[in-house]
């Protein structure tokens, strides 16, 4: 949801890249490929 990855870039967030998010979800996550189409992944500095 647009609403969502608003909020969340408002503190701190950022979408990472989509080369980065197809890496991340299929290192730490079992999912489909459409659904690593379809996602983003958001990352913040700590």
């Amino acid at each position: 949801a647009t609403w969502a990855i608003s909020f969340y870039e408002k503190n701190g967030y950022r979408l990472v890249s989509t080369g980065e998010k197809n890496r991340l979800l299929k290192k730490y996550w079992k999912i489909s490929a459409r659904q690593i189409e379809k996602s983003v992944v958001l990352s913040r500095e700590i």
